[in-house]
């Protein structure tokens, strides 16, 4: 239930402003929001499907590694999701938008890191995956990891 409610919060977080929303900015845009959109929640439904197989999976065997399947579900399905935050972001607030030029240095360099660790956030599950999982493949672990994974994207986010 927390990875869920993360991921809303990273989608709602940080919302454009009117003239800057994709859907007003061009057709092209508007389209690419509207797919990516759908897109979006099909990687959030996989995710979602995995989460779930992980927590029955906690109660049923807590002990048991989990299953490559249901740990794919998760692990890629986040990812997916973030590569799609990223990709609406990039709509409304990217493509010379921000940063800008004519942004001071510091907020340019503010801007830069932010999409920058917005882009690294997408890669997150897989180093999760590659290093935590792999060493501790029990449910509780997996849902931890990747809670507290959620827990980082957010903090560095806001």
């Amino acid at each position: 239930l927390w990875l869920i409610y993360a991921m809303a919060l990273q989608e709602f977080h940080i919302l454009p402003s009117e003239e800057d929303h994709a859907l007003r900015r061009s057709i092209l845009f508007g389209w690419l929001w509207y797919y990516t959109q759908f897109f979006k929640q099909i990687c959030l439904l996989g995710a979602s499907i995995g989460i779930k197989r992980a927590h029955l999976l906690m109660f049923v065997a807590p002990t048991e590694p989990i299953d490559t399947d249901t740990r794919n579900l998760i692990v890629w399905g986040l990812s997916w999701t973030m590569f799609a935050v990223i990709m609406i972001r990039s709509y409304s607030f990217g493509f010379g938008r921000h940063p800008s030029k004519e942004d001071p240095f510091e907020l340019y360099w503010l801007k830069v890191i932010w999409w920058v660790i917005l882009g690294f956030a997408c890669v997150f599950p897989q180093i999760v995956d590659w290093t935590i999982l792999q060493a501790y493949p029990e449910p509780l672990i997996v849902l931890s990891s990747f809670g507290g994974m959620m827990i980082v994207i957010i903090l560095f986010e806001a």
